[in-house]
């Protein structure tokens, strides 16, 4: 089938702009967002899409052209562009795991077994060649879709409607109501990238499809900015940033009534496990000991969430039932199921070294401002932390 010149114009427009804005937003992500997994696997996803697109405007050219013995060629690169889709949408999948707080990297048999898909797709469009399940040329050049031609749609597909539907599901549990927005985010990804490719599929005169994918991965690179304003890219807490903003709002209400409690967290020895076990043992220590704060948090009443000030310090500004001079129990108790929670985590996920805290409390009773509140809580932290280094000692 011939197409016309306007058409062959309309379809590289598209994909040529399409791939322009793909690596504009590759070259911002580098500036813009923090060296960190999801900004890796944000880049790795976006080259894949960059190479699909590449891959569909070549082919539509070799196919235009239709030479005589280009066949072969045609199927090599007619392959290539069904198993970059699948190759597209395992890093897409993968980056969505790592954004909904997927605990995969810490099953690595099961990372290692999201492969197979690939594999599979892989070894079908090899012996595609002689079976012709997928798609075909006949003597006069014309591509025809096999039976099965459908089949590598599921390959492909079936990695982000995991995770899309993963996340839309974890959307309505009450305990992520904070991050509800952000999983929906993830939840609605593939909406404009299907309703494009189901319109393409039937009606090949509209090349939307990679305009719909180009669209979508324009959307999630603004969320994960936006994300950067206020949320920790490895804890998913919020960051000092949106700690401070709360704490400003916190002190605005209550002044220096004496009825909120800052607590100042620190990881005992983190240099250590880093040294003795590297930095991916360190990054599962911070994980480990923000999700505890998560759970605990749950049960108690916080003027502010939970925060990954810097490093391997967290923040948490509770509001007790009764004034802090008074709660000093209610505080330990705090203390106290955070360590435990921790201790819980720590052999669930099989950590190799056990966390330790220094936690440090200061009254907004004394605080004039914010600046002073912190300084009073990280001081309470280090009194605490200079006891457990001399005990240690001792």
């Amino acid at each position: 089938m011939q197409y016309t010149i306007q058409f062959m114009q309309l379809y590289d427009e598209i994909n040529i702009i399409c791939v322009a804005i793909l690596i504009i937003v590759l070259y911002r992500s580098r500036r813009d967002l923090i060296e960190g997994r999801n900004a890796r696997l944000f880049r790795i996803s976006s080259l894949y899409s960059v190479a699909f697109f590449v891959a569909d405007t070549v082919w539509l050219h070799l196919y235009q052209i239709a030479a005589p013995g280009s066949s072969h060629i045609q199927m090599v690169v007619k392959s290539a562009y069904f198993l970059l889709s699948t190759l597209m949408c395992y890093w897409w999948f993968l980056l969505f795991e790592s954004m909904r707080g997927s605990l995969l990297w810490e099953r690595k048999p099961l990372l290692y077994a999201t492969v197979i898909p690939i594999v599979l797709h892989a070894v079908s469009l090899f012996r595609n060649a002689w079976t012709h399940y997928f798609f075909y040329y006949d003597a006069d050049l014309v591509y025809h879709r096999g039976p099965l031609f459908l089949l590598q749609y599921l390959f492909a597909y079936a990695y982000v409607l995991y995770s899309c539907l993963s996340a839309f599901i974890a959307a309505f549990r009450p305990k992520n109501y904070a991050r509800r927005e952000y999983l929906l985010t993830i939840a609605f990804f593939p909406v404009v990238p299907a309703v494009c490719g189901i319109i393409q599929l039937y009606y090949w005169r509209l090349p939307v499809a990679c305009a719909g994918i180009t669209i979508a991965a324009l959307i999630l690179y603004l969320n994960l900015l936006r994300g950067l304003i206020s949320r920790d890219e490895l804890t998913g807490l919020s960051n000092r940033r949106a700690l401070l903003k709360e704490l400003d709002s916190a002190l605005e209400e209550h002044g220096q009534d004496g009825k909120l409690c800052l607590v100042m967290i620190d990881v005992d020895h983190f240099k250590k496990i880093n040294d003795q076990y590297g930095h991916t043992e360190g990054d599962r220590a911070l994980k480990v000991t923000a999700d505890a704060l998560k759970n605990v948090c749950k049960t108690y009443h916080c003027a502010a969430d939970p925060c990954r000030y810097g490093g391997d310090e967290f923040v948490v500004c509770l509001e007790p039932k009764n004034s802090f001079n008074g709660s000093e129990n209610e505080t330990e108790a705090f203390r106290e199921a955070v360590s435990d929670e921790i201790t819980t985590l720590c052999h669930v996920r099989g950590l190799k070294e056990k966390i330790g805290l220094s936690v440090g409390f200061a009254s907004n009773a004394d605080a004039h401002d914010i600046q002073s509140w912190i300084v009073a809580a990280d001081k309470a932290m280090y009194e605490v932390k200079k006891a457990h280094h001399s005990n240690r000692q001792s």
